[in-house]
């Protein structure tokens, strides 16, 4: 039995890599219901958690559709003028409304960094597991 449920998540992962590369808005559609649980797999899932968490998307303060993981890492170490940092910047909240207009937001758009925008409960537990 566990060798054919890690034969089918690893099949499953793979379409979902796949949709993501060429298929973004059905994608994202399915994001859109299957998030929340697709997340909860980084938590849960300690032998795929790194596939897993390439497949998750946020919004962050730059992007204007939601970005993965990857693409975030990549696009902060070009704007990023400090030399060397890897830091993930990121802040939880209940809207996308309500982190926009916090005020400890505003330093580091300031500064020119992109947060990543977080408005899932299970969003900390995803940051912690990683």
């Amino acid at each position: 039995m566990t060798k054919i449920q890690s034969s089918l998540v690893k099949e499953v992962l793979k379409s979902l890599e796949y949709a993501k590369k060429e298929n973004a808005d059905h994608y994202t559609s399915f994001l859109a219901h299957h998030g929340k649980t697709l997340k909860e797999g980084v938590h849960f899932d300690q032998t795929h958690k790194e596939q897993i968490a390439s497949l998750v998307t946020w919004m962050s303060t730059k992007s204007h559709s939601p970005i993965g993981l990857d693409e975030y890492i990549i696009q902060a170490g070009e704007d990023d003028k400090r030399a060397g940092n890897k830091t993930i910047l990121y802040m939880t909240g209940s809207s996308i409304k309500e982190l926009e207009h916090s005020p400890y937001l505003k330093p580091f758009i300031d500064q020119g960094m992109d947060i990543l925008l977080m408005t899932d409960p299970i969003d900390e537990r995803v940051v912690s597991a990683l």
